[in-house]
C-alpha cells in the first residue's frame, strides 16, 4: 500500500508512546522504593499480541506477582471523551478520583468501564494484576490516511500524562490489593 492510503499513527499509538516518553522522563533521578519499567507494546490492533506476550513470559518466569500495576497509554492525544478503563473496580475509583482532583471531569466528558477488551492493559487485569487503560475516543480520523500529527492537541497529552502518573505515583505509595 502506499503510504499515503493507510494511517500513519499519529494518533494511535504515537501519542501514547510519546505519554510514556515524558512519565519516564517526570520520574528520572527520583528515588523509588519500587522500580517502573516503560513499555510499548507491539501489535495491540493484531489481537493484543505484544502485552499478552508480556504477560504469558511474565506469568512463566513467576514474575507476574511482583507487578504492582499497569497504567497503558492509548490515543491520548485526540479524542472526544476521556476513558478509563481499570480492574479491579479499587482503581477505577482511584482513576476517577484523581480524574477529579486533576479538574479533568470537568474539563472532559468520561467513560469508565474495566481493563479489559481490546486494549494492552487486558491481559494484566485477566491475570488480576491492577490495570488501567487512559484514552481520548472516539475520533473521525481512527486508523484513516487522515489521522495525522496536526490533530494532536497538548492539553489533552498534558492531562492524560498527569493523569497515569498520579496513578503510577498511587500505585508505588499505596498499592491496590489484587
Amino acid at each position: 500500500a502506499r503510504g499515503d492510503t493507510i494511517c500513519n499513527g499519529a494518533i494511535d499509538n504515537a501519542t501514547g508512546v510519546e505519554g510514556v516518553r515524558r512519565i519516564g522522563e517526570a520520574l528520572m533521578g527520583r528515588e523509588l522504593e519500587h522500580g517502573v519499567r516503560l513499555i510499548g507494546f507491539a501489535a495491540e490492533e493484531i489481537k493484543l499480541t505484544g502485552s499478552r506476550y508480556y504477560v504469558d513470559e511474565a506469568g512463566l518466569r513467576e514474575e507476574l506477582d511482583d507487578i504492582l500495576g499497569v497504567v497503558n497509554l492509548d490515543c491520548i492525544g485526540h479524542g472526544e471523551k476521556l476513558e478509563l478503563l481499570a480492574s479491579p473496580d479499587a482503581l477505577l475509583g482511584r482513576a476517577v478520583e484523581a480524574a477529579r482532583s486533576l479538574g479533568l471531569v470537568e474539563r472532559y466528558d468520561l467513560e469508565t468501564g474495566p481493563a479489559t477488551g481490546g486494549v494492552d492493559s487486558h491481559w494484566f487485569a485477566e491475570k488480576k494484576v491492577p490495570a488501567a487503560t487512559i484514552l481520548h475516543f472516539p475520533y473521525d480520523e481512527y486508523h484513516l490516511p487522515t489521522e495525522s500529527p496536526a490533530l494532536v492537541d497538548e492539553q489533552l497529552m498534558d492531562d492524560s500524562v498527569a493523569l497515569a502518573l498520579a496513578l503510577v505515583e498511587s500505585q508505588l505509595a499505596s498499592p491496590i490489593a489484587r
